[in-house]
């Protein structure tokens, strides 16, 4: 039982590890004028949105953020992928 535990987790880690490469990628064509409307683009946007948007809404309640000229949503995204991970990895051990 504690393997398939281990695996499942692991397995998810492998997964917030490929989200947050691509939430990374999105922000990163997202400073680059060239890459903007590129397919992979538009592919890294359309597949990290849904996790995006809600971030951004919480963010833009606050007005150091809704007044920036970044979208700091992409941050902590990420960050919050890490604690996932985090949390994950002692809860398996």
């Amino acid at each position: 039982m504690e393997l398939a535990i281990f695996i499942v987790a692991r397995t998810v880690s492998v997964i917030l590890s490929i989200f947050s490469f691509m939430v990374l990628l999105r922000a990163i064509f997202s400073w680059i004028d060239s890459l903007r409307g590129h397919p992979i683009s538009e592919f890294l946007i359309n597949a990290t949105e849904p996790i995006v948007a809600p971030v951004r809404k919480i963010l833009h309640k606050f007005d150091i953020f809704r007044n920036s000229p970044i979208d700091f949503s992409t941050f902590f995204v990420i960050i919050l992928i890490s604690l996932i991970q985090t949390i994950l990895s002692i809860a398996v051990q």
